[in-house]
């Protein structure tokens, strides 16, 4: 039998005890996410101690959570305190690398033809020692606004980019990735096997055809150099896609609006993106162990002796990791079938 075993460290107190934690991680959000929950009275220097009494634990204090199977303890969450709840239980809402980018305020600047890699940089000069991994620095563009009409952090900045240009911004082991949904596709991280016979516990998985995601991407931009309105319409037919001035009928249409792109960057950015939104295999999530330790943008190849037809090998978007008395389980959110 398996025997389940923690270590949390905040600030320079570390302790095996918790009522339970879960861990949210994934590449489609900015930030990681931890709650971790304790008794609310315990024990330092064999002393009882509640919180804030001497300040025992502060905002910003460094956290580090591992679980794992006896005798093998792996790195789940590496960030900071971000917020205490004196509740009972005591709750510890912490945050990654990223919770230290929102606490700086920006001031407000404006990019001429700006490369990516501009615009990143500007936003984390915070952090001057931070590694950033781009899918390509070099990748302009066009005009950038940073208007700072109030509070304008880092997040704030990604948003834009995220939203208009179709970036996703996060960290992976304390490195920023600055990629569009082509480049997260190519990485080349663990495969990880499971079997729907063996490792699944329970799913909410539903397998879907390209030709099924009866769907078309509108994408709709103002070229300021020309001041004209661009639209292109993104779909896929026998698995390719197509880009398209003239609009698919009977279909349903997702339209995304982006700032100052023209043309031929409108046609990149359908074929950076439209991946996200029509793909054949499985869509949803299912929970498992554990082990194997996965983490998002790693790969599942799934094996089904039932049904050979739907092995594949997947993207991971999300992993939500759970701790507590029920034992410590793995949900995985599938994003696109990859092979």
């Amino acid at each position: 039998m398996k025997i389940l075993i923690s270590e949390i460290t905040i600030g320079n107190f570390r302790f095996d005890y918790v009522t339970n934690f879960s861990i949210e991680s994934s590449w489609d959000t900015f930030t990681d996410t931890a709650s971790i929950v304790i008794p609310n009275k315990f024990r330092k220097d064999n002393k009882t101690i509640v919180v804030g009494g001497d300040n025992t634990f502060q905002r910003r204090d460094p956290v580090k959570i591992k679980i794992g199977y006896f005798p093998n303890l792996q790195t789940k969450f590496k960030g900071f305190l971000a917020n205490i709840r004196p509740e009972s239980p005591l709750v510890f809402e912490c945050e990654d690398t990223m919770w230290l980018l929102k606490q700086e305020n920006l001031v407000s600047k404006l990019f001429t033809r700006a490369k990516i890699s501009d615009v990143i940089e500007y936003a984390t000069a915070s952090l001057p020692d931070l590694t950033i991994e781009y899918d390509n620095p070099d990748t302009e563009i066009g005009d950038f606004q940073v208007d700072n009409k109030g509070f304008v952090n880092a997040v704030t900045v990604f948003e834009v980019l995220k939203k208009q240009f179709g970036y996703f911004i996060y960290f992976e082991n304390e490195i920023l990735q600055v990629r569009r949904m082509r480049s997260v596709l190519a990485l080349d991280n663990p495969i990880h096997k499971m079997s729907f016979q063996n490792n699944v516990i329970q799913d909410n998985l539903v397998y879907q055809r390209d030709d099924d995601v009866n769907l078309v991407i509108k994408v709709e931009s103002i070229d300021l150099d020309t001041n004209t309105r661009i639209i292109r319409y993104g779909f896929k037919v026998k698995g390719e896609t197509v880009v398209s001035v003239v609009q698919r009928t009977g279909q349903t249409t997702k339209s995304l609006n982006v700032l100052n792109l023209n043309a031929a960057q409108i046609e990149e950015f359908i074929k950076d993106n439209i991946d996200k939104y029509i793909y054949e295999g499985y869509i949803g999530d299912f929970t498992t162990f554990l082990e194997p330790s996965v983490e998002h943008s790693d790969r599942i190849e799934f094996t089904d002796l039932k049904h050979r037809e739907r092995e594949g090998r997947y993207l991971i978007k999300k992993v939500t990791t759970g701790f507590g008395i029920n034992g410590g389980r793995q949900t995985i959110e599938l994003q696109n079938r990859v092979l």
